[in-house]
């Protein structure tokens, strides 16, 4: 908990109410626990729609695999800003040109 705070991390899984087959990632006989996370930085956390636990997926003997739903803007390019032309003077071939600038 202290990692997260120094880090600016949330912990997403903990964010949704779920059934607890959809909360626990670790199963071994009659213990079943949460122990698996996810992490996001608290400005990437508001992207997060949606986190469960997919419960017929096992990634380890045992383990569940975590996923998350996040949503993703469209990242739109800059628009070039309108200004003076740069005169290349530097090109020219005449030397009393190319000192005035």
């Amino acid at each position: 908990m202290r990692i997260c705070q120094e880090n600016n991390l949330k912990i997403v899984n903990t964010w949704f109410r779920k059934r607890s087959e959809h909360l626990i990632t670790y199963r071994s006989g009659h213990v079943a626990s949460q122990i698996d996370y996810i992490l996001l930085r608290q400005n990437e956390a508001v992207q997060v729609k949606n986190c469960k636990v997919i419960p017929g997926e096992e990634c380890i003997m045992q383990h569940r695999l975590v996923c998350a739903e996040l949503v993703v803007a469209d990242m739109k390019k800059p628009k070039m800003k309108k200004g003076e032309k740069r005169i290349m003077t530097w090109k020219l071939k005449d030397d009393t040109n190319k000192t005035m600038r």
